[in-house]
C-alpha cells in the first residue's frame, strides 16, 4: 500500500503556520475570552493564571497597535487626517470587457466620473 501524502503538504509552509498563529494564539480577541472566562466561572480577580493571562492580553494589544502604526506609517498615512480624495480626471482607465455584463457596468460607473476611457 503506497500513500502519496506529498501533495497535502505541498501548500503548508511556515508563512501559513505563523499567519494561523497570529490570527488565533496571538489575537486579542481570542486572548480576552481566557480571562474573562476565569472569572466568570467563579476565580477571582486576584487568581494568578488572570492576572497573567490579563497581561498577556495587555501585551498582545499593545504589539496589534504598534503593528497597526508601522502600517500607517509606511504607507504615510495619518492618525488625524485622511487621505485627499482620489481624482479620476487625471487618470486613464482600460476596462477590458466593458462590451458587457460587469465590465460594462464599471465602464458606465467611470465615465460618469469623468474619467478618461
Amino acid at each position: 500500500m503506497n500513500r502519496d501524502v506529498s501533495p497535502v503538504f505541498d501548500s503548508l509552509d511556515i508563512d501559513l503556520v505563523f499567519k494561523v498563529l497570529k490570527n488565533t494564539l496571538f489575537s486579542p480577541f481570542f486572548v480576552l475570552f481566557v480571562p474573562v472566562l476565569y472569572v466568570f466561572s467563579g476565580a477571582g480577580t486576584s487568581y494568578p493564571f488572570v492576572l497573567w493571562s490579563g497581561g498577556y492580553y495587555v501585551l498582545l494589544c499593545i504589539y496589534w497597535l504598534g503593528d497597526w502604526l508601522s502600517t500607517l506609517y509606511r504607507n504615510q498615512g495619518s492618525l488625524l487626517f485622511r487621505a485627499p480624495r482620489f481624482d479620476w480626471g487625471e487618470q486613464i482607465v482600460v476596462v477590458t470587457g466593458g462590451a458587457s455584463g460587469v465590465g460594462e457596468l464599471l465602464a458606465n460607473t467611470l465615465a460618469g466620473s469623468k474619467c478618461g476611457l
